[in-house]
């Protein structure tokens, strides 16, 4: 005969699934923290390249025309760091942006070396590029926006999730039920 009672017997049964579901549930939760610390640094990294973008634009507006090429050709840097963070539309905004800030630039650092005709001439051809990247500038905030967009959601509680779940099956109910 057996000298171990049954209940011991079957707790020592039970202990290995057990430990199975703790571990797989830790590894799930350690899953999910590292996703979200993915999404987070992704979403820093767009950030700042946002923020750079709308600081050149901002620059640009405080100072008129940008007249050192060495600032207009740092943007390209801004350029480089997006080129991987964002689709293809931001890429190409950018792009358009930029090449209107180099014809900007262009074009007001000829105006300081002629005269006359050709003065004006250059001062409106930059003043039209830099009406072209104000107009660009004012889509960074919408089309930037969807991929700043941190939508995932904080595990809930149980009881969350119950009263979340009693909610949504209210909301079916043809009366309300209370």
């Amino acid at each position: 005969m057996n000298a171990v009672p049954t209940w011991i017997l079957v707790l020592q049964a039970l202990l290995t699934p057990a430990i199975a579901v703790a571990v797989g549930v830790i590894a799930f939760l350690q899953w999910r923290t590292a996703h979200q610390k993915v999404i987070l640094d992704l979403f820093d990294r767009r950030i700042a390249v946002f923020n750079k973008s709308r600081d050149f634009y901002l620059t640009v507006m405080r100072h008129g025309v940008h007249q050192d090429p060495v600032d207009v050709g740092r943007f390209h840097h801004v350029r480089n760091e997006a080129a991987f963070l964002f689709g293809k539309e931001i890429s190409e905004l950018l792009e358009r942006f930029h090449v209107a800030l180099i014809n900007m630039s262009t074009q007001a650092l000829m105006a300081k070396d002629v005269d006359n005709e050709d003065h004006s001439s250059h001062v409106r051809a930059s003043y039209d590029h830099m009406k072209e990247a104000i107009a660009l500038a004012v889509q960074f905030e919408s089309r930037f926006a969807p991929y700043m967009r941190m939508d995932q959601k904080r595990i809930q509680t149980p009881a969350e999730w119950l009263e979340e779940r009693n909610r949504i099956r209210l909301s079916y109910a043809d009366e309300k039920q209370q």
